[in-house]
């Protein structure tokens, strides 16, 4: 009986048992990584951390620049001392442009008497009696 169930149902077991095996293959191929898919996976993955190293190098060198720059800044009591050093030199300028403002004045004073002087020295004859 079982010799007779072999033959007649026998191409269904060895059917059966290639999908058995094909599934066994293919979940092992899955389940594990070729050498080829490792080799470019660590290719990659160099790639990469090469790529980063660089770029905190880069970082790292644009960090010492700016701090060199930070160094060379002046302090905040420089820049205090240097505005109330400004706002005193306003003061002075201003009282400089008042001075000259006031000298002006007097000048052009001076003008309109030396013009009244000519004027009538002008028109008496220059002034010279003969």
């Amino acid at each position: 009986m079982t010799l007779e169930l072999l033959s007649k149902y026998g191409w269904l077991l060895a059917l059966v048992s290639q999908l058995f095996l094909g599934w066994v293959g293919w979940s092992l191929k899955k389940q594990f990584v070729t050498r080829e898919d490792y080799g470019k996976d660590a290719k990659r993955f160099v790639d990469e951390l090469e790529a980063l190293e660089k770029r905190l190098d880069d970082f790292h060198r644009r960090m010492e620049r700016a701090e060199g720059r930070l160094d060379d800044m002046p302090s905040q009591t420089e820049i205090h001392e240097l505005s109330v050093a400004l706002e005193k030199l306003s003061g002075e300028l201003g009282r400089v442009v008042e001075r000259v403002e006031a000298s002006n004045v007097n000048q052009s004073r001076l003008e309109r008497v030396m013009d009244r002087v000519e004027t009538y020295l002008l028109t008496n004859n220059g002034g010279i009696q003969r």
